[in-house]
């Protein structure tokens, strides 16, 4: 019985929600730090350009933050590679597959637009008006997409 327990305990929390893991990164800090966000090895940040959010990513996904209260407002585990923000802070952009664009609300997590692309994209951008997404491929096009007015904001 007693090998049984120590079996499953040590398995069993390894398996459980990882809410409490990111409360215990808050431990410990530097001298000087305000917080340890994200999980997974951050390998890039970058801020909204209104300073609301910070988005990290990492090897197994992207943490969404607000920069207020250091909150977690998203996590999406399928996007590890290209993204960024709308130069209105309203949108997040990346590349979850390799040929697929997506657009969330940078404020609830929510998938608003997916784009379909034919070959791998190795690059994006948004217009400066914010009505336009770039994307370039490695089958050497360059792509436009119109980005879909959102009437509820």
């Amino acid at each position: 019985m007693l090998k049984t327990l120590l079996f499953f305990l040590p398995v069993s929390i390894l398996f459980t929600h990882n809410s409490f893991g990111q409360e215990v990164s808050r431990w410990h800090l530097p001298e000087g730090a305000k917080a340890r966000l994200g999980e997974g090895g951050a390998v890039e940040i970058t801020y909204s350009p209104d300073g609301k959010r910070l988005a990290v990513v990492s090897r197994i996904g992207i943490w969404l933050y607000e920069t207020a209260s250091y909150r977690e407002v998203a996590f999406f585990p399928e996007l590890k590679d290209l993204y960024m923000f709308s130069l209105d802070s309203k949108t997040l952009v990346g590349m979850p597959p390799e040929t697929t664009v997506v657009l969330w609300d940078a404020e609830t997590g929510e998938t608003q637009h997916t784009f379909k692309h034919k070959g791998s994209v190795d690059s994006l951008a948004f217009s400066p008006d914010g009505t336009t997404i770039a994307t370039a491929s490695a089958d050497a096009t360059v792509l436009l997409y119109e980005v879909p007015v959102r009437v509820d904001r």
